[in-house]
């Protein structure tokens, strides 16, 4: 997922923004990791805080996040190892808050009935599937995710769908924002920001580097991808009155 500028959004409201520095592709040796522009070998599983690049322990983590009202944790959908670090987080988390909110782009705003079925210990994971649709919607392997819902339901913590029904992103980026039916446009926040230059320069990068239609198409691009950014930030704060994050 490309960087939000609702992200920063956010942080402007003295919300923590989290990276956690995972052993992978990028390794040396087979227990160290390099970070770009930076001389220092990180040992797997060394926790590195990239604000003022000091190696912290997880206690450490867990006591200066305990204040913060929302924390992302970023992934890789398809690294088993990244979904461990989700949990893990969670978990000691979960521990602090017991009013702990999770959040996930996974589901659209339109599951939240199934999600709360879920949550309350009504469904079993076959139902979960089918009702979630998660084979159309979502496709990674609900292996990677299972543990985390999982704990969720053992927990009684509630998990919130941050997402817009799928389909209207691709809508908007074929015919812009005013090309979707009013049915669509409820899904949006009121406001959306499509004037946040450093970030409209940054998506056109990555924009560039794909082989899209011969046609340029990067206005409605970058229209789609401000309001699902956009929409997704606003479901967070909306949901900020009703426990932790």
């Amino acid at each position: 997922m490309t960087p939000s500028k609702p992200a920063a959004q956010l942080r402007d409201w003295g919300l923590l923004l989290l990276f956690l520095m995972l052993a992978g592709g990028c390794t040396l040796t087979p227990n160290t990791l390099a970070i770009r522009n930076n001389p220092t070998r990180l040992m797997e599983n060394t926790i590195y805080k990239t604000d003022d690049g000091t190696v912290v322990t997880p206690a450490q983590l867990f006591a200066e996040l305990g204040p913060e009202r929302v924390i992302y944790v970023g992934e890789s959908h398809t690294n088993p190892a990244h979904h461990a670090i989700q949990l893990q987080v969670i978990q000691a988390l979960a521990r602090q808050t017991p009013d702990l909110i999770i959040g996930m782009e996974m589901f659209d705003v339109t599951y939240q009935p199934v999600l709360d079925r879920w949550c309350a210990g009504q469904l079993d994971v076959p139902t979960f599937l089918k009702q979630t649709h998660w084979a159309v919607n979502w496709r990674y392997d609900f292996a990677l995710y299972r543990d985390i819902l999982e704990f969720a339901k053992e927990n009684r913590l509630r998990v919130v769908a941050l997402n817009i029904p799928f389909h209207i992103p691709a809508k908007i980026r074929i015919g812009g924002i005013n090309s979707l039916t009013e049915a669509d446009r409820r899904y949006l926040p009121q406001t959306i920001d499509t004037g946040n230059t450093a970030h409209r320069n940054y998506l056109k990068t990555i924009y560039d580097l794909h082989a899209f239609a011969a046609e340029d198409h990067f206005a409605t691009f970058y229209e789609a991808q401000c309001a699902w950014e956009d929409a997704m930030a606003d479901a967070v704060a909306q949901h900020l009155g009703e426990g932790r994050w």
